[in-house]
């Protein structure tokens, strides 16, 4: 009795084994998407904060500012961007290169000798964490200059911080429009490849195929009820983020639009998907993938982009949330005046890409 058990384990796991290694959609899910999955993680995950781009009003320029200067940018956690920002009435101004600035004001040094110095940091509040982060990173370079200038107790040098965007660094007004942009990434991609598929599944896709209609039509007749409906889902979405009191400084209008365009561009990524998927399971997990992890790890959600690694910057620019997740914050929290033209033109050009691959690839009869 217990042999035969084990011989009929031994043929249903035999016969299953084969079935899986004819079955090349298997292999994929059990070996590629792991591993993709995986290598994602890796280079997309990184809570480094290094090479801050931090602008620069030097109006001492002395050999005191010089050194701290040059021990700040051989710290490897700060770069400067700009030399030359604007200042106005005492106050420091960030620029969309910049996520922070340093101001040293004149005279630093001489006031150094007679007792205490300010120096000033701006920081950008867009990522509460990563303004603590940077806060403290500046802290710190002061307090072992300090040490240096002065071995005795007296702090010479002393740092007044001011957060710009988001100026109690409250956490909600980071996460909502985030949340906003990664929620979009997926749901409009997942309803229209869950559609798609179930057609092939169900046989009806052939009606489409031998029907007198063009790709172009077919396409496009494909994504306009799902883009529609994802877009309603998002002015939802962007009314209950300005009902609990998320600030919007920027113009209305201007985002309306290119809220459209994106999701008509995730509505594009699930018919893509469902061109080279022939089963619902398969490309629910290929659209989890390619939605979920760059909306997350790739568009500047959790992890500043200038914060990852080289590979981790180019693996950013395969996703339209890189753009909109810029755009997104610029317009909640920093308003119009930030130039989003290069990130609105790359939605657009994602959009248009995969528009065409997708007539390209539904083939008919």
């Amino acid at each position: 009795m217990a042999l035969k058990t084990v011989h009929n384990i031994a043929t249903l796991s035999i016969k299953e084994f084969k079935i899986i290694i004819r079955d090349h959609l298997t292999l994929v899910l059990a070996f590629v998407a792991p591993f993709a999955a995986y290598i994602l993680f890796i280079y997309g995950l990184s809570l480094d904060v290094k090479n801050i781009p931090l602008g620069l009003i030097n109006q001492d320029k002395s050999s005191i500012s010089n050194n701290f200067i040059e021990r700040m940018t051989k710290s490897g956690y700060f770069k400067i961007c700009d030399n030359e920002l604007p200042q106005k009435g005492g106050l420091l101004k960030l620029n969309s290169k910049c996520r922070g600035t340093l101001w040293i004001p004149a005279h630093f040094s001489e006031r150094l000798r007679t007792g205490r110095s300010p120096v000033f940091l701006a920081i950008d509040g867009t990522y509460p964490l990563r303004a603590q982060t940077v806060a403290g990173y500046m802290s710190g370079m002061v307090s072992r200059f300090n040490l240096d200038i002065n071995p005795g107790l007296s702090l010479p040098i002393h740092l007044e911080v001011r957060s710009w965007f988001n100026e109690g660094l409250e956490s909600k007004n980071f996460i909502v429009p985030g949340t906003l942009v990664a929620t979009l990434m997926f749901y409009p991609a997942l309803l229209s490849v869950l559609s798609l598929v179930s057609e092939k599944e169900s046989g009806s896709i052939i009606n489409l195929k031998i029907a007198p209609i063009n790709r172009f039509s077919i396409i496009m007749g494909k994504s306009i009820p799902y883009t529609i409906i994802s877009f309603i889902s998002a002015l939802m979405m962007l009314a209950f983020a300005l009902l609990i009191g998320i600030p919007f400084r920027g113009n209305m209008a201007f985002y309306l639009l290119m809220l459209l365009l994106y999701v008509a561009s995730t509505v594009q990524i699930g018919i893509f998907i469902s061109n080279l998927t022939k089963s619902s399971v398969s490309a629910v997990f290929i659209t989890s993938i390619l939605t979920i992890l760059p909306a997350y790890l790739y568009s500047g959600f959790f992890i500043p982009i200038n914060s990852m690694g080289e590979s981790g910057q180019i693996m950013s620019y395969l996703s339209s949330a890189r753009a909109f997740m810029r755009i997104t914050r610029a317009e909640f929290l920093k308003g119009s005046e930030f130039n989003q033209l290069s990130d609105s033109l790359y939605i657009v050009s994602f959009l248009v890409i995969l528009f065409a691959a997708n007539v390209f690839l539904f083939r008919k009869r």
